[in-house]
């Protein structure tokens, strides 16, 4: 990416009657103590709080509500500890570190972000996903398994509660999931899977058993990245270009994005990973820049 996205505001005029009135969007503002060099973004839809990995190994976390807005606070981590892979759930944070043990820290609900509690949950891991009680990794021994019990051999992917094997059948507590040419990639949010041509499947455990169905509109391209709400009722996805897209309801607060719901849209440059919640909506540039939409009862930040 030759430059981050800009931090300026746009304006839109506009007038009815004999009546001017002036409606303005905020473009993506930066990080507060945060450089471009991010690998990894995180969020879930019901928390203001973002996570992201940078370069080198080092992690932390961001508010997008309250005196810490858009402020990068950096995790605990011990001199010389370095972080491969991230998980969040609405108030708790958690690293897979190089070589292979996971740590978790509560995150207090109110007040200036900090991280209280470390403790060490897994080890001989290389990747992990938690929502509550709920966790699941994937093993340096090439084992999946979550703390529901679920053991699968050959995992290659995960959300908090699923498994993906190299077959492309999603194994969950409820059953298993298959739908003949198999999945490539899980939604870390939402009970979703990526299809190999880019197609978004969810599924449901009901009382008949398992549902399938296609929610997104199948102009929406999820290659690169799912992430969906977990009531299933929307979500965004990135495809191979760097486009993203959206569908269903809450909205995003990228004005582009929720004029032309069910479109790949470009934004100001190439998106790595797209992140929705009710706080903001952020992105994880191509270049290593991450630039956060605030929602329309925030105040905006970070310079802006």
């Amino acid at each position: 990416m030759d430059r981050p996205p800009s931090v300026t505001h746009r304006c839109v005029a506009l007038a009815v009657v004999l009546v001017a009135s002036q409606a303005c969007t905020p473009l993506p503002h930066p990080v507060d103590g945060l450089d471009d060099d991010v690998v990894q973004l995180v969020g879930v839809w019901d928390s203001d709080l973002y996570c992201v990995l940078r370069r080198g190994g080092d992690s932390g976390c961001f508010h997008m509500v309250g005196p810490d807005q858009g402020r990068y606070v950096p995790l605990p981590l011990e001199p010389g500890e370095r972080v491969v892979d991230l998980a969040l759930d609405a108030w708790k944070a958690c690293a897979v570190l190089e070589g292979g043990r996971a740590r978790c820290w509560e995150v207090p609900m109110v007040g200036p972000l900090e991280f209280l509690d470390g403790t060490d949950v897994e080890a001989g891991v290389f990747a992990m996903e938690v929502w509550g009680d709920e966790r699941c990794v994937l093993a340096t021994s090439g084992q999946g398994r979550c703390t529901s019990g679920l053991e699968v051999e050959g995992a290659v992917d995960l959300n908090a509660s699923c498994l993906l094997s190299d077959s492309g059948d999603v194994h969950c507590p409820e059953g298993v999931v298959s739908i003949g040419a198999g999945m490539i990639s899980l939604a870390r949010r939402g009970a979703c899977g990526t299809r190999a041509d880019g197609t978004l499947v969810c599924w449901e455990f009901d009382g008949a058993g398992l549902r399938i169905e296609e929610p997104a509109p199948p102009t929406l391209d999820a290659r690169r990245q799912a992430h969906a709400h977990p009531t299933g009722s929307g979500g965004c996805v990135v495809d191979e270009a760097g486009r993203v897209g959206c569908w269903g309801e809450p909205r995003t607060y990228v004005s582009r994005l929720d004029d032309q719901p069910g479109m790949m849209i470009d934004l100001d440059a190439p998106a790595q990973s797209f992140v929705d919640t009710r706080y903001a909506s952020c992105a994880l540039f191509e270049g290593g820049a991450v630039r956060c939409w605030p929602a329309p009862d925030q105040p905006s930040f970070g310079g802006g």
